[in-house]
């Protein structure tokens, strides 16, 4: 008995204690340094970096001129934890409405930031407690009713700049959640692009060539001759390998979109994006990444380059070609309805495009192409990649 009354006790005490942090941390969170000048300077860092980039997209971008209207950082919510190695520091909400929440304290904001409501969640919040090391980063949280994305940073990633950078982070990270949904098509991780073959990537060569060539045309008839040396090399390259096909077809899609976004507004983040992760005006162009590449220059992992990163490029680059001369108006809002069922990609529309639009250079033939874009180079390249040669 005396055993049992003893753990009662313990229990009791343990109990008690607990409620009284928890009231204290409920009290402190409400009371002390409510104002954004009084957080600490990372928060302060933190919090800037995200609320430039929102309040960037409400009064310069609008909703239409960066994605479409399922891209509107003003309709999405976000929650950003500070982290202290392992351990969880201060969370905040941003762009929803805690104001009955005993958990939430809201942050007197700069007047810039208009009326964008920013809150301090207490460290007891239930939704919160599991935002501890790398968990809920860069991910969709449920907090009560609302789906939020969540992203972390800390004293040093307030810092970074470049690909690296807090507000690159929530740019890419906040489209796949408002734009990239679960009804998405997702690529086929087991259907793999095969490097050892000199032709498959000697192909994938030649659409850079073309790539640069249609990134830089001047006029409507010359991108519809460069669509259609496009398709054709492309569909040559597949040989009916549909499933590579879809596979390479749903990067470009995900990755691809939010690439292109991220590079339309990356100037006003203070960085100037173009491919390859380079900057303007020191960016290479899609045939000289595919030289570094193939010559050993490239410091990853060449198959995952083919199989994932290259794609995101191409589809980027796709999407701008789609933009370029306005040759289908709709384009962004026919992705944003892609799904698995109702599939369309960049790649989809500009061969539609090219059925109905380049009959006159339907009939140009592979060799013809090949010879214009000097083929033997790139074939060296490719057997230098496979391992067979040398670059010439």
């Amino acid at each position: 008995m005396n055993f049992l009354k003893k753990l009662f006790n313990v229990l009791i005490i343990v109990i008690a204690a607990v409620l009284i942090v928890i009231c204290l941390d409920l009290v402190l969170n409400r009371t002390v340094k409510t104002n954004y000048t009084d957080i600490s300077s990372v928060d302060r860092t933190a919090l800037s970096q995200i609320s430039d980039v929102i309040v960037l997209f409400d009064e310069k971008y609008g909703d239409e001129n960066v994605w479409s209207e399922s891209y509107n950082l003003t309709e999405g919510c976000y929650v950003i934890t500070r982290t202290l190695g392992l351990l969880k520091g201060t969370t905040y909400v941003i762009n929803a409405d805690m104001s009955d929440s005993i958990f939430a304290q809201r942050i007197e904001m700069p007047s810039k930031y208009g009326n964008l409501p920013v809150y301090r969640m207490a460290m007891c919040t239930p939704q919160m407690l599991f935002l501890f090391g790398s968990s809920g980063d860069n991910c969709v949280i449920s907090v009560g009713d609302d789906e939020m994305y969540s992203i972390k940073y800390n004293s040093g990633s307030v810092s970074y700049s470049g690909m690296d950078s807090l507000e690159t982070k929530f740019v890419t990270g906040s489209f796949d959640m408002l734009v990239n949904t679960e009804d998405t098509p997702t690529a086929d991780n087991s259907v793999v692009y095969d490097t050892s073959s000199v032709d498959n990537v000697a192909l994938t060569g030649l659409q850079y060539r073309i790539i640069d060539e249609l990134l830089n045309c001047a006029n409507r008839d010359e991108m519809n001759e460069l669509i259609a040396e496009y398709v054709i090399v492309r569909e040559e390259q597949l040989g009916g390998n549909r499933q590579l096909a879809h596979s390479q077809e749903c990067i470009e899609l995900t990755d691809g979109c939010r690439q292109h976004v991220l590079y339309n507004v990356s100037a006003e983040l203070g960085e100037n994006f173009t491919y390859f992760n380079k900057y303007k005006p020191d960016d290479i162009k899609f045939y000289s990444a595919f030289y570094y590449i193939c010559t050993g220059q490239y410091q990853s992992d060449t198959n995952e380059y083919f199989n994932k990163l290259g794609n995101a490029y191409v589809g980027a680059a796709l999407c701008e070609v789609l933009d370029k001369f306005n040759i289908i108006p709709d384009w962004r809002e026919q992705l944003d309805g892609s799904t698995n069922e109702d599939f369309i990609s960049q790649y989809s529309m500009i061969k539609e495009y090219y059925n109905e639009n380049c009959a006159e250079y339907k009939d140009k033939s592979l060799e013809v192409i090949k010879k214009a874009y000097n083929y033997t180079e790139i074939e060296s390249m490719a057997s230098a990649l496979a391992g067979n040669t040398s670059v010439m």
